[in-house]
């Protein structure tokens, strides 16, 4: 869950920071990168890429209903087996801007078909209408859903960190219950104000009452409250004490050193008994 929020979370930022190009010169097109999200302008994108295997056929005109019904042929090689030939019919009301296409594309998925920026390419429509531009597709909207954190993605939260989570979704509740109405994000701010001031006096001193007093208890000293402790004990001036780490393979070495020099004196011991009785044995003689 946390990883899925945290990849939603850089998908919005992405799509409120980065710009993709346009494929085209139409106003519209810039009209659909401005509102919708990165994801879904490059399906809108797509559909202006189909829009080179569409032309006009046929175009009608009723005058009881004041609707153009233009027919629209599509032809596309899909493959080296198959060939999409089609002729669908978009439905143009002038006064309120509406299309309609069969092939229903819209009512589907929520996107305009190539067939109708066709249309709009014809007719030198500048602009769509909003009703086109649904609103589960737009990243200008802000979704309550936006200040879910899940919390078991985070077990080492503090009790502090969880305590601020639960003010804060306090807070976010009021939000989304005000953004409604003008009149009570107004009273929220009011509220919100007059909080803050509490707030900022709350950790203030009574009159009279200063945080550096002095004090004694106990015979040890006090500032506000703090014990004053004595300082440290200071060493000796003098060689300091050598707390460097000695190897095992050092060890080993001033042992053998040791042994070395030891058996090197019993050995010179035993040449000097060994002259002193040869000296004995001469004058036997």
């Amino acid at each position: 869950m946390a990883n899925k929020i945290q990849k939603e979370f850089i998908a919005e930022h992405e799509s409120k920071n980065k710009l993709i190009r346009c494929l085209s010169q139409f106003p519209w097109e810039r009209q659909f990168r401005s509102a919708y999200t990165n994801n879904l302008f490059k399906k809108v994108q797509e559909e202006i890429s189909c829009m080179l295997y569409c032309h006009i056929v046929v175009e009608q005109y009723d005058q009881t209903s004041g609707v153009e019904k233009i027919s629209v042929h599509e032809k596309s090689k899909v493959n080296e087996f198959y060939t999409r030939d089609f002729t669908f019919t978009v439905d143009y009301t002038v006064d309120g801007e509406y299309f309609s296409c069969n092939c229903k594309k819209f009512e589907f998925m929520g996107l305009l078909c190539c067939h109708i920026l066709v249309v709009l390419s014809k007719k030198d429509v500048q602009s769509v209408n909003e009703r086109y531009l649904l609103r589960r597709w737009r990243k200008d909207i802000y979704r309550r859903h936006y200040s879910i954190i899940f919390a078991g993605g985070y077990p080492h939260m503090t009790e502090k960190y969880k305590k601020f989570q639960d003010v804060e979704r306090v807070f976010q509740e009021c939000v989304d219950s005000a953004i409604s109405s003008t009149q009570k994000m107004d009273f929220l701010k009011q509220r919100m104000d007059e909080v803050k001031d509490e707030l900022l006096q709350f950790d203030q001193p009574p009159v009279g009452e200063s945080t550096n007093v002095s004090a004694r208890t106990n015979g040890v000293d006090s500032v506000g409250g703090t014990p004053i402790l004595n300082p440290k004990v200071t060493c000796a001036h003098g060689r300091p004490r050598q707390n460097r780490f000695i190897s095992a393979s050092e060890v080993n070495r001033g042992r053998r050193a040791t042994r070395g020099r030891g058996n090197l004196g019993r050995g010179r011991g035993n040449s000097g008994r060994d002259r002193g009785n040869s000296g004995r044995e001469r004058n036997k003689f």
